[in-house]
């Protein structure tokens, strides 16, 4: 199936016979950032949040948690990351970051570099930066997470930054 994309930046694909993406489309966090749920199926679910802050072109993803935590950090290339030894069984959700599960409370003050300083301190996966958004989409898509600045702030420095504006 292609990449179907949606007019308030939301997009879907399936690829590779087993894995799968949904984007929601884009929501106001607070006046000035932007964010997005992300959707990815690969031999599990892995749920994230991608917050743009369309004053400052910052960016960060919060990734979900599992539940109970089933893997094991280990080292991989020199990287310290999470290893699932049953990823078909594996899900992680936002609801178990965020409260009123999690401990994470997303204000109308966060911005994405408070989400990350906020995940990190409390010890959740948390990608900062636009070249470290985990993504995975099909051979030549890609991921822009200015949209919604482009939509919804289109005089800001993140409108600026996205592809939408670059194509347009």
């Amino acid at each position: 199936m292609p990449l179907q994309t949606s007019q308030n930046c939301g997009l879907s694909a399936e690829f590779d016979h087993v894995r799968s993406i949904s984007v929601g489309g884009v929501f106001e966090l607070r006046d000035g950032t932007v964010a997005q749920r992300v959707n990815q199926v690969h031999f599990g679910t892995a749920e994230s949040l991608v917050a743009t802050d369309c004053g400052t072109g910052d960016v960060a993803q919060l990734f979900g948690a599992f539940d109970p935590p089933s893997g094991e950090r280990r080292q991989v290339d020199g990287e310290d990351v999470l290893v699932y030894s049953n990823c078909e069984e594996n899900a992680s959700s936002l609801d178990l970051v965020l409260r009123p599960l999690g401990k994470l409370h997303l204000t109308a003050d966060s911005t994405a570099k408070q989400i990350n300083a906020r995940a990190s301190r409390l010890g959740y996966d948390v990608a900062f930066g636009v070249n470290a958004l985990q993504v995975d989409l099909p051979r030549g898509a890609t991921f822009d997470p200015y949209c919604g600045c482009a939509l919804l702030h289109p005089e800001s420095r993140g409108a600026r930054l996205s592809v939408q504006a670059m194509d347009g």
